[in-house]
């Protein structure tokens, strides 16, 4: 019932119209339960990241929609990476274009994720296995930065940031880490 007067009410303040972001985002997830989460983004090109520095700073008309998979529903090939199949960001584009005026520019697509490389050397505690904790220690580290790969989905969003001084008081924080003697941390 309480899902019913959300919808309602969503309905009623878009009436079936992309207007604002707040329409693309709850039209897309209204039509496509597949997905989780949805981000609009005005004024963007979406360029290359790899090739361009920058997006242009403001290009007028223009709106991209990332678009998140629910994991429950849709299984990623990458579970680090998740993303959503080419067929239906086509029907979320071709949906959205019916309900938003022809001079907007739309386009869906999969969320750009950045890897991060760590270089890092730890001590561990007297009596742990080197080879065994190494291992350990990857894991934790990739549920740490990626925990919708372990099952908590709730965990996916949107322009997280990495500090280091997390990445260094989860180590501090390990049952077999000791001390940390160097520690390293960039983009890819």
């Amino acid at each position: 019932e309480q899902q019913y007067y959300v919808r309602v009410s969503e309905q009623l303040r878009h009436k079936g119209r992309a207007i604002q972001k707040f329409d693309y985002e709850r039209l897309a997830l209204q039509e496509f339960p597949q997905l989780f989460k949805v981000k609009c983004i005005n004024h963007s090109f979406a360029l290359d990241a790899h090739v361009y520095k920058n997006d242009f700073p403001y290009a007028p008309g223009y709106i991209i929609l990332a678009v998140i998979p629910d994991l429950n529903k849709l299984k990623a090939g990458n579970s680090f990476e998740p993303k959503v199949p080419v067929s239906i960001i086509e029907k979320i584009e071709t949906y959205i274009r019916k309900r938003t005026s022809p001079f907007v520019r739309f386009r869906a697509m999969n969320p750009r994720y950045e890897k991060i490389n760590f270089c890092l050397r730890v001590n561990l505690l007297p009596g742990k296995d080197e080879n065994y904790y190494k291992e350990q220690l990857k894991e934790d580290l990739r549920e740490l930065l990626a925990p919708w790969a372990v099952g908590k989905y709730d965990k996916l969003t949107f322009g997280q940031c990495v500090y280091r001084s997390d990445i260094i008081r989860f180590l501090e924080h390990t049952d077999y880490v000791d001390f940390i003697t160097d520690f390293r941390m960039g983009k890819e």
